[in-house]
């Protein structure tokens, strides 16, 4: 390349480098950077608690927490704020100057904007507990310049931690994590449910057809059984029941996002078509949920 077309790329190269500097929020020998809040104080205190714990962390010294009108005009900082006329759970995140700005219209975008600042900084949570989770030791805070928006690709996110209950201080630890990782959105009902809608204390005596069909055998499951039975679903009234369970499910709750019609744990499926019943692959869960829906 001749000479003259490396001078012409200087101003562009001298350009790109005042627009993407980095913002410092802590340089070594200075003081923390302040956390700003603005809004309701009982939703930006906890996310600014937990940014201030981590630079802590990373820094030795933990940020003064102070309300806007008590910043430093000149002093580095990290503002938590809300917002209104944003989605539910996402959030902005802009840095320029000397100064990282999250803002949000609720309390979960808000705790989102915060880790992805900690991220920013080099903090990873890879999974709950002290030892999922690697913080830097540093003197220096930086992070590119940016202005963006994130707003949830999902409105239910969630990783299942499989069986069984845990003690209480293993499930804070989880829901901890889960915020982290920017889980949460609706409250779905799901899971094992049709036991709840066909209780055999209630239906096994007066309406035995209710229950599975098995090489020629009605069994009926325990009063108790949660498990390892199916409603005969090829049954019209069985439909029936489960429709209007639903209905009043949202009669009694209209702000549920959803109903579960999902099958018990285990087989114990109708294996015959006798008696108004048809086999399992035949009305299958999926089919008998899609009828279901169709009639309400």
């Amino acid at each position: 390349m001749k000479a003259a077309h490396w001078f012409a790329l200087i101003p562009l190269v001298l350009i790109c480098s005042a627009s993407c500097a980095d913002v410092t929020l802590l340089a070594p020998g200075a003081p923390a950077p302040v956390v700003v809040t603005i809004g309701e104080a009982d939703v930006v205190a906890g996310p600014a608690a937990e940014l201030a714990k981590y630079i802590g962390a990373m820094t030795g010294a933990e940020p003064a927490i102070v309300a806007e009108a008590d910043a430093a005009a000149d002093a580095p900082r990290i503002v938590l704020g809300l917002a209104e006329g944003m989605t539910p759970e996402s959030f902005t995140l802009k840095a320029t100057g000397n100064s990282v700005v999250v803002t949000s219209a609720d309390g979960p975008g808000l705790w989102f904007g915060m880790y992805t600042v900690l991220e920013e900084l080099g903090c990873r949570f890879y999974f709950p507990g002290d030892l999922g989770e690697n913080v830097p030791v540093t003197d220096t805070l930086t992070l590119p310049e940016m202005d963006r928006v994130e707003s949830p690709d999902f409105i239910h996110r969630n990783v299942w931690w499989a069986y069984a209950s845990r003690p209480g201080w293993q499930r804070a630890l989880y829901a901890d994590w889960q915020r982290k990782m920017k889980m949460g959105g609706v409250k779905a009902s799901m899971g094992h449910n049709l036991y709840g809608i066909f209780p055999p204390a209630e239906f096994g005596e007066t309406h035995p057809e209710y229950y599975p069909l098995i090489d020629g055998e009605r069994r009926v499951p325990s009063a108790e059984a949660r498990h390892n039975w199916q409603p005969c679903t090829s049954n019209p009234e069985v439909v029936q029941l489960a429709i209007d369970a639903a209905i009043k499910y949202f009669d009694d709750l209209p702000d549920a996002f959803s109903f579960s019609l999902s099958p018990n744990d285990g087989y114990g499926w109708t294996v015959a078509r006798a008696g108004g019943c048809w086999s399992s692959p035949t009305r299958s869960p999926r089919a008998w949920s899609r009828s279901t829906r169709t009639s309400m």
